[in-house]
């Protein structure tokens, strides 16, 4: 552990040994599992770098067993004994440090995101830190086995409205409760929402089959917060993925469905597919209409990709995960 500790963020050297530790530990799994709890539990009691460093790894400890990060790292599959039991022990860890998590999440975006995606802090605070929808939107670097953290809002509405080839362990509710935050948040700014860069919707594969057989249903303040997220990731999109311009997608968004004509329509101003009504608030009904037909941004600044209107500003890039 203090030779990983040695090493900077995305450190292959210092990180491969750890790694190989955790996947063939087997039988001394617990005592393993024990060292490096006493290790991530020091360095969190150091100054505030080697409390960052050792918040990142305790929530990173799963990625170390995939080959995702290094050629040489190990290449376990999800299922596999090793990769359940660091899964449940990085969970543990991260419960164990809570105050810590909480505490560092108002400076770094990416201890914010891992509190808020394990029910430590709260949406609602998010948006109140500085950079807070923003930080919602974009991926997320770990600093640690070179892996990327989804956005938490993008990647929320495509888990509840469309869903991932291996389902997800829950959280709908939770994601739900975030989206009327944002909604109210929204509700309480004008736009542009956010100036900084995201993620774009179509770096998740909507175009696969839907694998969600709940629809959630959502009140029109929690519709809005979801509308909203999938427009803003429309207007961070700089090139369109090739299946997202030759496949009509209406089928894979879910509730959000209604959404997807309003894209088309922003895309090309010259068609003629009706807009439907959106279960929005009355008084954002006309603005979706607006962002439809190029009038308006919720960003800033603005797409220069196919996406964009006609005279909109600037550019917005997108952070790959």
């Amino acid at each position: 552990m203090n030779f990983a500790f040695a090493g900077h963020s995305n450190d292959t050297i210092h990180e491969l040994p750890l790694a190989w530790l955790l996947a063939c530990g087997d039988a001394n799994n617990n005592l393993i599992a024990d060292e490096v709890s006493a290790a991530i539990k020091d360095a969190i009691s150091l100054e505030e770098d080697s409390r960052f460093h050792a918040l990142r790894l305790a929530a990173s400890l799963p990625a170390a067993l995939r080959q995702t990060w290094s050629a040489q790292a190990p290449n376990l599959p999800p299922g596999s004994r090793a990769a359940v039991f660091w899964r449940h022990r990085s969970r543990e860890l991260i419960q164990m440090h809570t105050n810590a998590y909480a505490g560092m999440a108002e400076a770094h975006e990416e201890i914010r995101e891992i509190a808020l995606s394990h029910d430590l802090i709260s949406a609602a605070r998010v948006l109140d830190m500085e950079n807070g929808l923003a930080s919602l939107l974009s991926d997320q670097p770990t600093g640690v086995f070179d892996q990327m953290r989804w956005s938490h809002l993008v990647s929320g509405i495509f888990t509840l409205f469309h869903g991932w080839d291996q389902p997800d362990e829950g959280g709908a509710d939770s994601l739900i409760t975030d989206l009327a935050s944002v909604g109210q948040y929204l509700a309480e700014h004008p736009v542009p929402w956010t100036t900084r860069p995201g993620d774009a919707w179509d770096d998740y594969p909507w175009n696969n089959e839907v694998t969600v057989t709940t629809v959630p249903s959502l009140s029109s303040i929690e519709y809005l917060g979801a509308a909203a997220v999938l427009l803003m990731s429309e207007e961070f999109i700089t090139q369109p993925a090739i299946w997202a311009l030759e496949k009509d997608l209406t089928p894979h968004f879910g509730a959000l469905n209604p959404l997807y004509d309003y894209i088309k329509l922003r895309r090309n101003p010259e068609s003629t597919t009706p807009l439907p009504e959106l279960p929005v608030p009355d008084d954002f009904k006309q603005l979706f209409r607006d962002w439809a037909h190029g009038n308006v941004n919720f960003t800033a600044p603005g797409p220069s990709g196919p996406s964009a209107p006609a005279g909109s500003q600037a550019s917005g890039s997108h952070a790959t995960a």
